[in-house]
């Protein structure tokens, strides 16, 4: 209402002005009171019919416009929040999935050592298995050649003696004579 009043009185002022500077406009003071009634009727008319519908309407937009920028922050700190419960979720999976990781390599060598473990094992038992099987053929290598030499032995004394020999009794012989040579 103020800056209305403003604007009357401005403009009556410069109406003034114009009559003491003779503009070269014939003003008469009926005509300059005619102007500043009618300017002061469509003052009042806008005032009490239409000034309360524009600042309603300005109120309006201005409350709805006030709502759009309340709801774009309220929306701003939503998206702030979900992105910095993203990044945290992101961590979280980072380290879970490190985890899993560091926890599938643990596994991983765990297997392999052991697995290096079982074939050390398994070659080892495998070499003392040779081993064993390779001293077995020895002695029964061992046991086929005595047999044999006893064999030559008997057949070579049953020619020179060319005597019925007790083969039992001879081979007890024997297996004493051999028994004191590999003990000595």
């Amino acid at each position: 209402m103020d800056e209305a009043a403003k604007a009357v009185r401005d403009a009556i002022m410069n109406g003034i002005d114009l009559i003491r500077e003779g503009a070269g406009i014939d003003i008469t003071a009926v005509t300059f009171i005619t102007q500043i009634c009618a300017t002061i009727v469509l003052f009042l008319f806008v005032r009490f019919f239409a000034w309360d519908k524009v600042t309603k309407i300005l109120e309006a937009r201005k409350a709805k416009t006030q709502a759009v920028i309340e709801e774009r922050e309220q929306i701003q700190k939503e998206v702030d929040e979900l992105n910095q419960k993203a990044k945290t979720i992101i961590t979280d999976a980072e380290v879970s999935a490190k985890a899993h990781l560091d926890e599938s390599r643990k596994s991983a060598n765990f297997q392999k050592d052991k697995i290096i473990s079982d074939a050390k094992k398994e070659a080892t038992q495998m070499i003392e298995d040779a081993k064993n099987q390779i001293e077995f053929e020895k002695a029964q290598m061992a046991e086929d050649i005595k047999n044999e030499i006893i064999d030559v032995a008997y057949a070579l004394s049953e020619k020179i003696t060319s005597n019925n020999i007790d083969r039992t009794k001879n081979q007890a012989i024997v297996d004493n004579f051999f028994k004191e040579a590999t003990n000595d």
